[in-house]
């Protein structure tokens, strides 16, 4: 979500377009502006200076003429119903009439440079799901998921022979850029997805349905990084997307996206997949009761949940919330009437540019548990 503004689904795509290329733009004559002010002396140690953003400006060109086309294909994503991200902290809209003049201003700044934010991720968010540079990414955290489906489809096929792959159904909420969906589908699973992400949708949507490998995009992803950058050549490293043609999948596949909150979109949906598989899609706050709690109602009784978390609390436990820990989290699946098969701890990467000299390192467990029969 985007969050702090009143910008709805249908109306993202094109004002993140406006944001971010005004906002990157302005933030590179800021730069210009300081180094301007040196001394004659000081600009003369850096020579370099002014071609690199020069360079910069480029990339970040290309990448406002990308966005302008990942936007225009935004029409093919659909909800059951308008999306639109929730206030925060009591703040009005940046339309609404009661704020007066100097604060709509302040107001509207200031939803430029959280849209522009969201758009920075997004172009990490392709680079990781939809590029050759996010493979070991990937491997570290979709591959140890699709090889848990495909062991529970085995398992399930004994039991049931007429059981073909096509019939077995498997949800990933939290599904980000949609590459682990894909990946699942790829191998002849009926899946869907679900997102509430509006950056990720968007990217997801350009991707999954409006490029190929055969006629990649490329992004500049990482220059938008300048501090914690080895070289000018790292941060301005083009990236080409998809890595892969993503209409590579059966004819006959039966491949969904949703968007929306997984909690309240899948509300009534109880035991209707034979699989949810999850990467990185919650935290340790208290919501996560309601979302073990709906992965337990969707569910079929001796359905198969692997997933790969949770996500930390980044804010070190200092925002209000419960903040558990993981070993209260695992109690909390056990007790929605789970039992776990398998489990151990897994290092994934958060970091969005591999080169960055800054990386964080996350130790995640990775779980695989079964709804238990009614006895």
């Amino acid at each position: 979500m985007v969050p702090d503004t009143g910008v709805t689904l249908r109306q993202f795509p094109h004002k993140a377009v406006e944001s971010y290329g005004e906002v990157e733009f302005a933030r590179l004559d800021r730069k210009l502006a300081m180094f301007h002010a040196l001394s004659s002396e000081d600009k003369q140690l850096l020579p370099e200076f002014e071609p690199r953003m020069s360079a910069i400006a480029e990339c970040i060109e290309v990448n406002v003429t990308l966005l302008s086309r990942i936007a225009d294909s935004a029409t093919s994503i659909s909800s059951s119903s308008d999306l639109s991200v929730p206030q925060e902290n009591g703040h009005p809209t940046p339309n609404s009439p009661s704020l007066p003049s100097e604060q709509t201003t302040d107001r509207a700044a200031e939803e430029k440079q959280l849209l522009s934010s969201e758009i920075r991720r997004g172009f990490t968010l392709l680079a990781r799901d939809w590029s050759a540079v996010g493979e070991q990414q990937r491997d570290a955290c979709y591959k140890p998921l699709v090889e848990a489906v495909d062991s529970a489809y085995k398992e399930a096929s004994q039991t049931n022979q007429s059981l073909s792959r096509d019939a077995f159904r498997v949800l990933v909420p939290g599904a980000g850029a949609g590459r682990l969906p894909w990946e699942l589908v790829r191998r002849g699973f009926a899946v869907e997805g679900c997102e509430s992400s509006f950056t990720a949708l968007l990217v997801g949507n350009y991707a999954l349905n409006s490029v190929s490998g055969e006629a990649a995009s490329t992004i500049y992803p990482f220059v938008h990084e300048q501090s914690n950058v080895a070289s000018q050549k790292a941060a301005t490293r083009p990236v080409s997307v998809p890595d892969v043609n993503p209409k590579d999948i059966p004819n006959v596949a039966d491949f969904a996206m949703r968007a929306g909150n997984f909690v309240h979109a899948y509300e009534g949906h109880d035991n209707a997949w034979d699989a949810v598989v999850s990467c990185l899609a919650f935290d340790l706050g208290d919501a996560v009761i309601e979302h073990v709690r709906r992965v337990s109602q969707v569910i079929k009784p001796g359905g198969m949940w692997a997933f790969i978390g949770p996500m930390p609390c980044f804010d070190g436990g200092q925002m209000e919330g419960i903040h558990l820990s993981v070993e209260e989290f695992l109690g909390i699946v056990r007790r929605c009437g789970f039992t776990m098969v398998k489990m151990e701890e897994v290092e994934v990467s958060h970091t969005a540019d591999a080169e960055s000299l800054r990386s964080i390192q996350l130790r995640c467990p990775f779980v695989v548990a079964v709804k238990e029969r009614p006895s």
